[in-house]
């Protein structure tokens, strides 16, 4: 069981985790309880299913079962964290670790890892003062919170309870807003304008929250 976004153990409330077994489109029906909650599963391709650990579920320890085709797999046991950011990126932009300007180059669930995330300031990826926009997990609640599988509202927002900080190449960057993504579910957006004072090159795009 892995967060979706990071591919590491860190597993928060509400955030998307992906499972490996023997889920082929011919295995039959798959289910997942976390906590002895059920879990909303995202999508299934292959030996891979995506689901969304429960919003209600508090950090601690816990177990995961997974049912497929009628059988009860082993528990397997994982540690909630309260926060565990990390950043998607589109398919299209691998290396870039940012949606700029427009969040609807999305392509959902076709969302991968990155492991380090950055991007190039010069156009027309970003320049300075210009609003970007990264898609994340892992940072906590929101008010008003969201039941477990409901896609986020649009209005009104469900904004974060505590605000991320976001840095490029170690400056700070001024977060407009940080809100969970409207119609797409367990997935985080924050909006930040690009800092001054950063030249023409890749520089890493670090969040953080506490």
């Amino acid at each position: 069981v892995r967060n979706f976004a990071t591919h590491d153990n860190r597993l928060p409330p509400g955030s998307l985790a992906q499972i490996n077994g023997p889920f082929s489109p011919t295995s039959g029906p798959v289910t997942v309880q976390v906590g002895g909650r059920e879990a909303t599963v995202i999508s299934r391709e292959f030996t891979e299913v995506v689901i969304q650990i429960p919003v209600e579920l508090t950090p601690g320890p816990t177990t995961v079962v997974v049912t497929s085709n009628g059988v009860r797999l082993d528990p397997h046991s994982i540690t909630l964290e309260a926060y565990a950011p990390g950043l998607y990126v589109s398919q299209e932009y691998s290396s870039v670790g940012v949606f700029y300007r427009s969040p609807s180059s999305i392509r959902w669930p076709s969302l991968v890892e990155c492991a380090h995330p950055a991007f190039p300031t010069s156009p027309p990826f970003g320049s300075v003062n210009e609003v970007l926009t990264v898609f994340a997990t892992g940072l906590g609640a929101t008010s008003p919170p969201v039941p477990s599988g409901v896609a986020a509202p649009a209005t009104p927002p469900a904004s974060l309870v505590v605000t991320p900080a976001v840095t490029v190449a170690g400056r700070a960057a001024e977060v407009l807003r940080a809100v969970l993504a409207p119609g797409l579910v367990g997935v985080y957006q924050v909006d930040f304008r690009l800092p001054s004072g950063i030249g023409d090159s890749f520089h890493p795009v670090v969040l953080t929250i506490a």
